[in-house]
């Protein structure tokens, strides 16, 4: 739900398309000043597509992304641990941006 104490004003149907949007007005204006363009209908639409989740750290970000694309199932779960994942960031990072609000860090994908 629109927040009332927000001073932006947006159009209805920017207005909207917040509220249908399954990420918070939060994430999609952090994502907005981030990136450096307004909230649209269209910026809340690559908002969408980009985002990969919220977590609080590059760590625990890399360490998922790898769960996810099934790498955790083809080498020994010991192994997979020792791997250090602030270095699999450091390449990740070409791909993927935060932004940090609070204490939290809000993933997306470069489109």
């Amino acid at each position: 739900m629109i927040q009332a104490q927000n001073k932006k004003k947006y159009s209805q149907e920017v207005k909207k398309r917040i509220q249908e949007s399954f990420l918070s007005q939060e994430i999609i204006q952090s994502y907005s000043e981030g990136i450096g363009y307004p909230v649209t209908v269209k910026l809340i639409a690559e908002a969408e597509e980009s985002y990969q989740g919220t977590y609080n750290s590059e760590k625990e970000f890399s360490e998922a992304y790898l769960i996810e694309i099934g790498l955790a199932d083809n080498i020994p779960c010991w192994l997979f641990y020792c791997l250090d994942f602030e270095s699999v960031w450091m390449e990740l990072r070409h791909d993927y941006f935060y932004i940090q609000k609070d204490d939290l860090k809000h993933f997306f994908r470069h489109l």
